[in-house]
């Protein structure tokens, strides 16, 4: 359409465009009652992407994955009345909607001995409490001796006892950690005790992130407004100047979160800022066409030639400016986290309904007013001191041009040093401030406490098989030896804790039968569903970490977490007996230095050659002994009075130990001797009514002595390496229990060996999958893709910028040189963020790309009257000053404008926000700077590029 063309339809539809103008606008606003705040950081990521599907499959299978903590502080939580106030937060937890299951000091699950074998209870009865001192003392000694209560729920001091909330999927978090805060301080305020409450976990993250974005939009925008305000009223000097551009911007906020809202699109950490940055960046558009349209008329033109004019000098430019920009924006669309696409696309379009509303509707609405004068014109003031500063700045420059442009290499210098120091932080928690409430709390919980951020491995297999619980067993040791990562917890820990109490060793039983048995009696226990299916064919180890595990436990994972084991038994194997001990060796070495490094808090300790310590002693042999007779002859009655109602004299069983016993040692079992031992003890008449009773007998009776003759090897195997280990743990009979039970497993009939150490048929194999899941690898995926998603979006952006400015001046070569002060912006940018430490974060990591949308407008202005300035006067040198003359205050103006329009975002309550603000405020001014500074010195330079064509009669 000709551009006159375009200025008469306007002034002729100028009603219909301000009535479309409303009812677009209400329709906008009527749309806001949908509009919704999202920080579940769960749903940045593409909700089919690996990390999110296992997620949501653990959370379907194994009672939700969000976890929501509560921390009570006492003097001593180990009083009657804290720990009825502990039963009664439990309680009302318990009836919360959308609470999936709450672990507390009052419901652990508690493994102990009893008459009857072994005993499966909650750690405190909540119906009877202890009362007297003397009782809450035993339980406060029992509790914070045990490992699996110390530190995990309970502050080894006794002080502070956590809640850890979990919740369904598909729930309300903010409305739960609302509730769950809710219940917290009614409780705690109705008792009347010196408690204090601390809060954490993501539910409590997602609803402060969300207060603070609703926070901020109700506080930032009116504060925009009015820094915009007063900028404009200092720059244009007059009316039309400040609430037209100002209209425009508040009119296109109102239509891009309107469409959020009608899409169904939420608020998020970072789409809250688009109000704020669309006021700063959108009234630039509005200047120009207003600046223009006032010099315009200023010359004589009437109200509708200045309309035409205006429209025919400006929109062109103004649409490119607008569509760089909207360049930037869009080229968030590569990103992997989708709410910087989402903030990407409705910034993009508030920004093209900016444009829009500037060269449509500010005309519309100028051609009923009456030509407007300036303030200046009013009040008959002269910008004489503009004149002498610009005209001395430009001199400066234009005579310095190579220092100039020399200091703009050293700052690309700088800022690739900085891009080579960027560091990245997806981690909610840094998303707050030092002194807030909620981060004191989670830095407080992860001292006492280890991580706070939920890790699930899905471990798919026989989960009863010995040798797969054994290897997520072994995982669990390796977790807990780090000090970001907390509360490992599986099912294989459960049996060998249960196998520690019933049998006396603290390892996966032997047998698949004996792994049955155990978990038989763990049936109706609430964490069994937590950690493991009906069928045990799949199961979780679960615990609470830091962003910092994460590359610690992929890489166990990957390397050391055996998938494909073989099941053999070292004894049969003919070929390479020697390779399969040696392995086993080493990985149970690596077990006990870990369980030292756990027990002792020292995570360098170590042992040297242990594994050859072990291997060497794997074929010890157990000689006889008094105290390994007496023990037999005890398990011996025990059997026959017991199990099969004979009552032989002790002299008979002691007989019969030692004959059994001197069997075993020979090492080879002689079957028809061993009946006919027992064939003389046992009564011959109870054989006539039970013939079956003496091979039975005889079975029972040499796994007795297997089982005594390893009790004993395995406590020789222990008292040889002890001399190694810490003097103070040997003290510790869970220790002691815990260095037992990995010779128990160095010393199993059957053993796993990775496929790859043993060449064996694929049928022998137990194959495993295990997949990493939980918020941590969802939180690193993110951390990875800031840093990609920021060199995308660059290079989309510095690349599509290029283009349409080479296409605009039509020289590839002139386009590179209008685009490097932006390129200088960018690597200022770096490398500040560097030198300062300043994190990649959802924040920074957009700031490149929005500089260079919009600090290109200054230099595509720059040049563009640089342009036709220079095919005036024919003269570089001129020109340059008088583009630096006339287009330096618009600029300037312009930049303190929009600058000054992210400076409020400083005033934000999330961190990334703030850095945020801040950085494209100062990329606003050194855009600005470098544009009326390196570019001239650099086109004069480069000006046979520029003067070519000139030389050629065309048209540059």
């Amino acid at each position: 359409m000709d551009k006159f063309k375009f200025a008469d339809f306007i002034v002729r539809k100028r009603f219909i465009i301000i009535l479309l103008t409303i009812i677009i606008s209400i329709f906008s606003a009527l749309g806001f009652h949908r509009l919704t705040v999202e920080s579940d950081i769960s749903k940045w990521l593409k909700q089919d992407s690996p990390e999110i599907q296992s997620l949501k499959y653990i959370s379907e299978n194994f009672g939700g994955t969000d976890l929501a903590i509560v921390a009570i502080e006492s003097d001593d939580i180990f009083t009657y009345p804290v720990l009825n106030i502990l039963v009664e937060l439990q309680k009302f937890y318990e009836t919360v909607e959308g609470v999936s299951s709450v672990t507390s000091l009052i419901n652990m699950v508690d493994i102990r001995g009893s008459e009857y074998g072994i005993e499966v209870s909650t750690l405190i009865d909540k119906f009877g409490i202890p009362e007297s001192p003397d009782s809450l003392k035993r339980l406060k000694e029992y509790i914070l001796s045990r490992d699996i209560y110390s530190g995990k729920i309970v502050s080894p001091d006794g002080k502070i006892s956590l809640f850890l909330i979990k919740l369904k999927r598909d729930v309300d978090k903010p409305a739960i950690a609302d509730k769950i805060r809710e219940i917290t301080e009614k409780v705690v305020r109705n008792s009347n005790l010196p408690l204090k409450t601390y809060y954490s976990g993501t539910p409590m993250l997602i609803k402060e992130i969300n207060r603070y974005i609703l926070g901020d939009m109700k506080r930032l925008v009116p504060f925009v407004i009015v820094v915009v305000l007063i900028v404009l009223f200092l720059g244009m000097r007059s009316w039309e100047g400040v609430v037209l551009p100002l209209g425009v911007v508040l009119l296109s906020s109102l239509w891009s979160m309107g469409l959020m809202a009608w899409c169904g699109v939420p608020l998020s950490v970072i789409s809250n800022t688009i109000p704020v940055l669309l006021i700063a960046i959108g009234t630039a558009y509005g200047i120009h066409v207003i600046t223009r349209y006032i010099r315009n008329t200023r010359e004589g033109l009437s109200r509708e030639e200045g309309i035409k004019i205006t429209l025919k000098e400006v929109s062109v430019p103004v649409f490119l400016a607008a569509l760089t920009t909207i360049t930037a924006f869009l080229s968030f669309l590569g990103s992997y986290i989708i709410t910087i696409t989402h903030f990407g696309i409705f910034t993009a379009l508030g920004v093209f309904f900016s444009m829009l509303l500037s060269l449509f509707l500010i005309p519309a609405i100028l051609s009923y007013l009456k030509i407007p004068r300036t303030i200046e014109e009013r009040m008959g003031v002269k910008t004489f001191w503009y004149e002498k500063i610009s005209r001395r700045f430009s001199e400066s420059i234009l005579k310095h041009e190579k220092i100039t442009v020399v200091i703009g290499i050293l700052i690309l210098g700088v800022g690739i040093w900085g891009l080579t120091r960027l560091k990245t932080s997806a981690s909610l928690m840094d998303y707050f401030p030092k002194k807030s409430e909620l981060r004191r709390s989670t830095e407080l919980l992860r001292e006492k406490f280890g991580g706070d951020i939920p890790v699930y491995v899905l471990v798919k297999g026989d989960l009863k098989n010995p040798i797969i619980l054994d290897e997520m067993l072994q995982f669990e040791k390796y977790l807990r030896i780090h000090s970001d990562i907390s509360f490992p917890q599986s099912v294989a820990d459960l049996i060998a804790r249960m196998n520690d109490v019933l049998m006396g060793v603290k390892a996966v039983p032997e047998t698949k039968s004996q792994v049955e048995n155990l978990t038989f009696m763990l049936e109706g226990q609430a964490l069994l569903s937590q950690l493991v299916d009906d069928e045990y064919t799949q199961g979780v180890i679960q615990a609470n970490a830091s962003l910092s595990a994460y590359d610690k436990i992929e890489n166990y994972l990957n390397e050391k977490f055996a998938k494909h084991i073989i099941p053999v038994r070292p004894d049969t194997i003919k070929n390479g007996n020697d390779k399969v001990l040696s392995y086993w060796s080493q990985k149970i070495a690596q077990r006990i230095i870990w369980d030292v490094q756990y027990w002792s808090k020292d995570t360098l300790w170590t042992i040297p050659y242990l594994a050859d310590t072990l291997y060497s002693l794997y074929s010890l042999n157990v000689k006889s002994s008094q105290e390994l007779i007496d023990e037999l002859t005890y398990a011996f009655k025990e059997y026959f009075e017991t199990e099969v109602d004979i009552f032989l004299p002790e002299s008979d069983i002691r007989s019969i130990s030692e004959k059994l016993l001197g069997e075993v040692e020979e090492g080879k079992i002689d079957t028809a001797k061993v009946l006919s031992l027992l064939k003389r003890y046992i009564p011959e008449e109870i054989i006539k009514e039970d013939p079956e009773i003496v091979d039975y007998t005889k079975d029972r009776l040499l796994s007795l002595v297997a089982e005594k003759m390893k009790t004993h090897k395995i406590q020789e195997i222990y008292e040889k390496i002890a001399q190694f280990l810490p003097v103070d743990l040997k003290e510790n009979r869970e220790f002691v229990d815990e260095i037992k039970g990995e010779i128990f497993t160095l010393l199993r009939e059957e053993i796993g060996v990775p496929a790859d150490i043993l060449s064996l048929p694929s049928s022998r194999t137990l194959d495993i999958e295990v997949i990493y899941s939980g918020l941590l690898p969802v939180e690193k995926r993110i951390d990875e893709n800031l840093f990609y998603s920021q060199i995308k979006s660059l290079l989309i952006a510095l690349f599509i910028v290029t283009l349409l400015v080479s296409l605009q001046l039509k020289s590839f070569s002139a386009g590179i040189i209008t685009v490097s002060p932006i390129i200088l912006v960018v690597s200022i940018n770096f490398g500040i963020m560097g030198l300062l430490g300043i994190r990649l974060d959802s924040g920074t990591m957009m700031v490149a790309s929005i500089a260079i949308g919009i600090g290109i407008d200054y230099a595509i202005h720059f040049i563009s009257h640089f342009k036709e300035d220079f095919r005036k006067r024919g003269d570089l040198v001129e020109s340059l000053h008088a583009t630096i003359h006339e287009k330096g205050k618009a600029i300037v103006v312009n930049a303190l404008t929009v600058g000054l329009g992210f400076f409020i975002l400083i005033f934000a309550n999330l961190i990334p926000i703030r850095n945020f603000g801040w950085l494209l405020t100062l990329t606003m001014f050194t855009s600005a700077l470098l544009t009326l500074s390196f570019l001239p010195a650099l086109v004069l330079i480069a000006k046979k590029i520029f003067t070519k064509n000139k030389k050629e009669g065309q048209s540059w």
